[in-house]
């Protein structure tokens, strides 16, 4: 059976950071040529609604998930607010469309590497990611996929977990873009697709073994 609980478990790993044609994970860097940018991550459950109604479980289950992500988003808030260097957080969410989205600006890409810093060590590590760098003409993400490491370590935690999430979640997506205020000259990972002069996608079905040696990590050679 499909539990409630392991979509409640989702939200809180995306936005303590910070999954099927159900679940969809967007994080979106905009990068200027100085170094700061925005940076969002939506979580699409456009079709969860309708497997809650299905099962019986629309009116517990979206109220749970609702529940989850405003308390989550507003012990991230706190937190992300006194970073230096981190500023206009926000948090956008659609019950109809079941969309939840938590964004902020950053001055620089060690404010950004900060932040989800303080979303890691929401997962009781301190382990210190750097997950981008930046020397205005060379971008670099690294092959750290935190997310993945945290949804397997949370399905393997959790003893209610009764059903296999490949059979359910098997369209289930991980995408990245990042758009430059500079055009792109060079980019050393092929799995990154180039959308015009200045933009690159990377997406990653989670549960598909045909690409679970897929690599985020990623160094983008700027004009």
């Amino acid at each position: 059976m499909f539990k409630s609980r392991f979509i409640t478990h989702l939200m809180v790993i995306v936005m303590a950071f910070s999954f099927t044609s159900c679940i969809n994970i967007i994080e979106k860097i905009k990068l200027n040529k100085n170094g700061s940018g925005t940076y969002a991550m939506t979580i699409d459950m456009g079709r969860v609604a309708g497997m809650l109604q299905m099962m019986g479980q629309e009116g517990e289950g979206m109220n749970e998930l609702m529940g989850s992500a405003d308390s989550t988003f507003q012990v991230n808030k706190s937190k992300l607010e006194n970073l230096e260097g981190i500023s206009n957080v926000r948090f956008e969410s659609s019950e109809t469309k079941l969309t939840f989205t938590l964004l902020y600006d950053f001055d620089n890409v060690t404010a950004l590497n900060k932040a989800l810093w303080e979303y890691n060590k929401n997962q009781g590590s301190d382990e210190y990611i750097e997950f981008f760098s930046f020397d205005k003409k060379s971008f670099s993400r690294s092959n750290r996929d935190v997310l993945m490491e945290s949804l397997t370590e949370t399905m393997a935690g959790d003893e209610d977990m009764d059903f296999d999430p490949a059979m359910i979640l098997g369209d289930m997506t991980y995408q990245i873009e990042i758009e430059f205020e500079r055009g792109i000259k060079k980019v050393s990972n092929d799995a990154y697709e180039q959308l015009g002069k200045n933009t690159l996608k990377w997406k990653k079905y989670v549960f598909d073994k045909r690409e679970e040696d897929k690599k985020i990590g990623v160094t983008v050679k700027l004009k």
